[in-house]
């Protein structure tokens, strides 16, 4: 007699389909892939809408008194705020003979940057290199490797910064994330009325601003949290305004120093930086600054440069071969 066993066996478990991040962000990213009409056309609504809520808003001045980063501008505002002093000393160092490339010229720039260091109220330094044509990524390096703190802003020297600034890249820095700000070009006239001391007080509706941008003037830190991966796709990579994670930036081996003349060096870590799984964001209606008008640096290496942003990219590279670490740390 054969004798069959019969078993009860569990049923399979079944797998629950991977659940969709929930964030409000990620739902509204997606939803602009899919919908890239809607979303533009929603986007230039909200940008009319904002525009108009900045007319019976409060307006926000950018002052230069108080417009300072860190714990030197924080002085500079209780001063200006609390006991209206003015100005006790303007240095201009100019001179009718020598050029800035002659030792007598560079030893008095030299005086007036160490006092300033030596009167700074927080840790200052001055990072420097031999002037061999544009090497900005060089000099991001440099500046670094100088530093231990563990997120840097990188702003441009013709940028003029709202009061909350650094607080707002503060408030949105979020690990795995670099950040993206944004900026407000002003014409050559209101440069030069806001460098001979006029009025800095701008909003939306101050002239010498150029187009849409100046909407960007519009400060809500409701409104930056929500649309810091919308804007993603609206706003380009420029690094005038810009925050890191200085572990990211090492990972990376920091900036390319091939990238020697005007060009994309920024766009080019930006790239690598995604490449080795660090995620974008947006700073909007935060992190507000003015670009000041000048003449623009020659771009005649930029298409070789753009080639190499090309290359980076179709090869999907992470890391800088002549970058960072050939820097140590100071």
């Amino acid at each position: 007699m054969k004798t069959r066993i019969i078993q009860d066996e569990p049923e399979p478990t079944r797998r629950r389909p991977p659940s969709q991040r929930s964030n409000i962000a990620g739902r509204m990213a997606r939803w602009s892939a899919h919908h890239r009409k809607k979303a533009i056309f929603g986007w230039l609504a909200l940008s009319i809408a904002l525009f108009a809520l900045s007319i019976v808003s409060p307006m926000k001045q950018i002052v230069f008194e108080t417009s300072g980063p860190g714990e030197s501008g924080r002085m500079d505002k209780i001063l200006y705020e609390d006991f209206r002093q003015p100005g006790g000393e303007a240095i201009l160092v100019q001179s009718r003979t020598l050029t800035a490339t002659q030792p007598e010229f560079a030893r008095a720039v030299k005086a007036v940057i160490d006092s300033f260091i030596a009167g700074s109220p927080v840790p200052a330094r001055l990072v420097t290199q031999p002037h061999a044509g544009f090497r900005a990524a060089r000099l991001r390096n440099l500046a670094i490797a100088a530093t231990s703190l563990e997120y840097i802003v990188f702003v441009d020297g013709d940028m003029m910064l709202h009061p909350e600034f650094i607080a707002d890249h503060r408030r949105i820095a979020r690990p795995g994330c670099y950040t993206q700000g944004v900026r407000v070009l002003t014409d050559e006239r209101r440069t030069h009325e806001l460098l001979a001391g006029g009025s800095a007080a701008l909003s939306p509706f101050s002239r010498g601003l150029g187009g849409l941008r100046r909407l960007y003037l519009v400060h809500s830190p409701l409104l930056s949290s929500v649309v810091r991966r919308l804007a993603n796709r609206f706003i380009a990579i420029k690094s005038c305004n810009q925050g890191f994670w200085r572990a990211d930036l090492q990972r990376i081996n920091g900036f390319d120093e091939a990238f020697v003349g005007w060009g994309p060096e920024d766009k080019e870590l930006c790239a690598r930086l995604e490449h080795a799984g660090v995620r974008r964001q947006t700073l909007l209606f935060g992190g507000i600054a003015c670009h000041l008008h000048h003449e623009p640096a020659p771009r005649d290496r930029l298409p070789a440069l753009l080639a190499r942003l090309a290359a980076t990219r179709r090869e999907r590279r992470v890391r800088a071969e002549h970058g960072l670490d050939s820097h140590p740390r100071t």
